[in-house]
């Protein structure tokens, strides 16, 4: 068995909890080591002994901080548990953030198979974990000071509404290289969108339909390495009142549910094009206290939410006091039967793939949670830390 550790000065694990090489999750390491372990298989026979190399079984262990990326909101460690627990099948990568020649950077697909966390009330808090690898993953070794700039496509491809404002995507980004990052569009964007060319981020109003086209990216770092990628990219008419569907792009979110009318209904959120749970993790809301928001029926996630917020201790409605996109700010949490019916309709689309809280109170101390695990709802101590999704009625 051999244990090294991998050469280079502040590391980083780079995550796509997708399985992929997009990766929108980096975390900074304090330490990281990686064990290579062959099993030893023994065909001896009468002609004498005979052994040969068996599997082969890579671990990497590491140790970091739990930090908050101000950009994202991202808590270090804590979503990395969330991946641990549902046993998702993860890309990684680990590489130095700058890189010179001998150091490594290897990647690969994964799971965790441990971690552990401590907090503390007056310093940072920590935490260690294991990641196994599947296979044998890449490596690749510095030669010399420079290194090819990696380029992701996060979002590769974007869907806008006519007149309804966007901010923040960042289709195309650049890692591995020196920062800091410049990123040139060759093509023009539709009427109404602007590309900023220090982070690659695309943010404005659209105001014509543009047929889904593609867009090339190119990143070039401090160095002047370049690397390229594309997304596409589509603006659409905005449905309007009895021309609506569920999925469609609409008031600041997707359609989950539309009534008999076909008029009225409500959205779920979306964030940067993604449809996925808030990254805030918090208590339910007055723990121990009968608020009596047991409202479960369609359309009671407002009378739940404003009965949460009217608390002393609104736990985790509080993030929707202040909580605004796309100019609509009338965002409630889902109660009980909405969540059913956000599974019900779009599966795909919603699938939330981390244990979030349902409005819906059970009694004095449990609310109820949905479960991604089982695909079904729990009661679950209100003082428990689970995320939330936002809706708004229209």
């Amino acid at each position: 068995m051999s244990d090294h550790k991998i050469p280079g000065s502040n590391m980083l694990l780079f995550i796509d909890p997708n399985g992929n090489d997009a990766y929108d999750m980096v975390i900074c390491l304090t330490s990281v080591g990686v064990s290579d372990s062959v099993n030893v298989v023994d065909a001896a026979s009468a002609c004498g002994p005979d052994k040969s190399p068996g599997i082969l079984e890579i671990t990497y262990s590491f140790e970091g901080q739990h930090l908050q990326d101000p950009n994202t909101g991202k808590i270090s460690g804590s979503d990395l548990t969330i991946l641990a627990r549902n046993k998702n099948t993860v890309g990684w990568m680990i590489a130095p953030e700058n890189p010179i020649a001998g150091d490594e950077t290897q990647y690969g697909t994964g799971f965790f198979s441990e971690l552990s966390s401590t907090y503390s009330f007056d310093s940072v808090g920590t935490f260690t974990g294991s990641l196994q690898c599947y296979g044998n993953p890449t490596v690749i070794v510095e030669t010399g000071t420079l290194r090819a700039v990696l380029v992701n496509n996060n979002t590769p491809t974007i869907s806008l509404t006519i007149n309804e404002a966007t901010s923040g995507w960042r289709p195309v980004m650049g890692s591995g290289g020196f920062t800091p990052y410049s990123y040139e569009l060759e093509q023009q964007l539709p009427t109404g969108l602007s590309y900023d060319i220090t982070d690659g981020s695309i943010s404005g109003t659209p105001t014509v339909a543009h047929a889904q086209s593609n867009f090339d990216v190119i990143v070039t770092d401090d160095e002047m390495q370049q690397a390229s990628n594309t997304f596409s990219l589509e603006v659409i008419e905005a449905p309007g009142p009895g021309n609506l569907n569920i999925g469609d792009a609409y008031q600041g979110g997707y359609i989950a549910y539309l009534d008999e009318t076909n008029e009225h209904g409500f959205i779920i959120n979306k964030n940067n094009g993604e449809v996925g749970p808030w990254q805030n993790s918090a208590p339910w809301a007055e723990p121990g206290t009968l608020i009596n928001a047991n409202n479960t029926g369609v359309g009671s996630g407002q009378t739940n939410s404003d009965i949460m917020i009217a608390q002393t201790n609104p736990g985790i409605s509080h993030y929707i006091l202040d909580f605004e996109y796309d100019g609509y700010s009338d965002w409630v949490i889902p109660s009980q039967d909405e969540v059913v019916i956000i599974r019900q309709n779009v599966p795909s689309r919603y699938d939330f793939g981390v244990d979030l809280w349902t409005s819906t109170e059970v009694d004095a101390t449990h609310a109820l949670v949905y479960r991604a695990a089982e695909q079904a709802f729990i009661s679950t101590l209100k003082t428990t830390n689970k995320a939330t999704k936002a809706i708004r009625y229209f």
